[in-house]
């Protein structure tokens, strides 16, 4: 019998310092829960770039791209990012990913 663990992934950079956080978990009920806290933060931290990037009505301003893939019902693979088009420097990637344990 396969087993897994489900890993979340925190890709994040600014002009002054960069980082990959990850972090596993046993099952992907809390890989999720940690998946949406992390999406979470940064769309709603004031204090970092990403929450600058969200108008009031929820649109994206002009200049940045976001996207978000994976269906969490089905248990799947998850991707939600937010890059400066002009410059790749300011990104931040959150993913959540099944990994089969060997």
């Amino acid at each position: 019998m396969k087993k897994y663990v489900y890993m979340v992934e925190f890709d994040w950079s600014v002009e002054d310092g960069c980082d990959i956080e990850t972090e596993l978990f046993s099952t992907y009920d809390k890989a999720l829960e940690r998946y949406n806290q992390l999406v979470n933060e940064e769309k709603n931290n004031e204090d970092g770039w990403v929450h600058d990037v969200f108008k009031p009505n929820g649109t994206i301003l002009k200049g940045y791209s976001v996207e978000e893939y994976g269906n969490k019902e089905k248990q799947e693979d998850l991707y939600w990012s937010c890059v400066m088009d002009e410059w790749y420097e300011y990104h931040s990637i959150i993913q959540l990913k099944k990994l089969e344990v060997k």
